[in-house]
């Protein structure tokens, strides 16, 4: 478990940086996001961890689309 980390469960620690323009105005935005898995590097390297975030992403946008009827 990563030093001073609360989760009794975790492996590893995620920063995340997500970089987006804004399409109305075409301003750029960074935004970080922090994550906690208990996957250990042998099971999850930064590549699976990508593709798992990215998934997730996917499912947030369906929920949305769904809420507002599209």
């Amino acid at each position: 478990m990563p030093a001073g980390l609360r989760f009794p469960h975790a492996k590893q620690v995620l920063v995340l940086q997500r970089h987006t323009t804004d399409l109305a105005g075409g301003h750029p935005r960074t935004e970080i996001a922090y994550g906690i898995t208990s996957l250990d590097a042998a099971r999850a390297g930064p590549a699976r961890l990508g593709g798992l975030v990215r998934g997730q992403w996917g499912i947030e946008i369906c929920q949305a689309d769904c809420a507002y009827g599209m």
